[in-house]
C-alpha cells in the first residue's frame, strides 16, 4: 500500500492524473481498510474536486483507524470548502471536546450556533 500511494504521488507530479488514480481504485480494491490508501485516495478526490468521495473515503478511514491520519482535520477542510455546517459542526464538536485550546474550531462553532440562532450554545 505505500509503494501505491508513493507510485501515485510520481504520478500526480508528473501530470498523470488518471494512472494514478487507476493506481489507487485498484489498491484500495485489494486493501479497502488500509488508512494510509484511503487518506491518499481522499486527498486525490479533494485535488480533483470530486468531494463525494472525499468525504466518503474519509469518513470510512476515521471509522477504520481513527487514530491513523489526519482525518478529523481533512474532513474540517473539506466542509469548509463544500460549506456543508451540519457535517463541519460535528466533527468540530468532537475536536475541540478533545483539545481544550482549540479557538478557531471553538469560533467557528459559536458563528454556527449564531447563524442558527442557538444563542446560549454559542455563547457557551
Amino acid at each position: 500500500p505505500i509503494a501505491t500511494v508513493v507510485k501515485a504521488r510520481l504520478l500526480q507530479r508528473a501530470g498523470d492524473d488518471e494512472s494514478a488514480k487507476e493506481i489507487l481504485a485498484a489498491a484500495l480494491k485489494a486493501n479497502p481498510d488500509e488508512p494510509r490508501l484511503l487518506l491518499s485516495a481522499a486527498r486525490f478526490h479533494i485535488e480533483a474536486k470530486e468531494f463525494g468521495e472525499a468525504a466518503t473515503l474519509l469518513e470510512r478511514g476515521r471509522k477504520i483507524a481513527p487514530l491513523d491520519g489526519d482525518w478529523r482535520e481533512s474532513l474540517v477542510k473539506l466542509y469548509t470548502e463544500t460549506k456543508d455546517t451540519e457535517k463541519l459542526v460535528a466533527v468540530l464538536r468532537e475536536i475541540v471536546a478533545e483539545d481544550p485550546d482549540e479557538l478557531s474550531g471553538r469560533i467557528i462553532l459559536s458563528k454556527a450556533a449564531l447563524d442558527a440562532g442557538r444563542f446560549a450554545e454559542a455563547e457557551k
